[in-house]
């Protein structure tokens, strides 16, 4: 597992606990439209370069974003130059599905099913070397798609609840 600091940029924000998908005592975050968190410093151990990698989080969605917008789970890499890797809700039309977001969405994979409210949902996406992009939710594969290129991250921040483009909406449950 990665281990950091965490931080609001600009000042400070504990988000507050809340029961786990196990129902474990303080297990999850709660995030309700606040700030975002990043890493204080560049976070070591993620996949940088093209290098495969996939992105997961166990959620419980407190409310969808406005049709036509999405909020980000979890992101890292910069947003410029094909860098950013973002795993996102999107609301398509009233359906609000899970997504791999490469370059805010200039190129991604998207789900089917929309993301039920106040239940847990596992959500993964990958992309391989042959830059293969699958989505999965709840472990079943609801979309795949072959993408141009590999977010080429170099080093980065991780952002929890949001993704390093000012002004997003920010994640909105656990």
């Amino acid at each position: 597992p990665l281990v950091y600091d965490m931080t609001l940029p600009g000042g400070s924000y504990n988000p507050t606990s809340t029961a786990g998908k196990d129902g474990d005592v303080n297990g999850s975050y709660n995030y309700t439209s606040t700030p975002y968190l990043e890493t204080l410093a560049t976070a070591l151990g993620l996949p940088s370069g093209a290098h495969p990698r996939t992105m997961c989080a166990w959620i419980k969605l407190a409310s969808y974003p406005s049709t036509g917008a999405w909020m980000s789970i979890t992101a890292y890499g910069p947003n410029a130059g094909n860098q950013q890797s973002t795993l996102t809700l999107y609301n398509n039309v009233g359906t609000t599905v899970a997504s791999m977001d490469i370059e805010s969405g200039t190129e991604f994979v998207r789900g089917t099913s929309n993301i039920p409210l106040n239940s847990w949902s596992h959500i993964c996406a990958s992309v391989d070397t042959t830059k293969t992009a699958k989505i999965y939710i709840n472990g079943k594969n609801e979309g795949t798609s072959t993408l141009s290129s590999i977010a080429t991250v170099s080093s980065t921040k991780l952002y929890i609840s949001a993704d390093s483009t000012p002004g997003q909406i920010p994640f909105n449950g656990a």
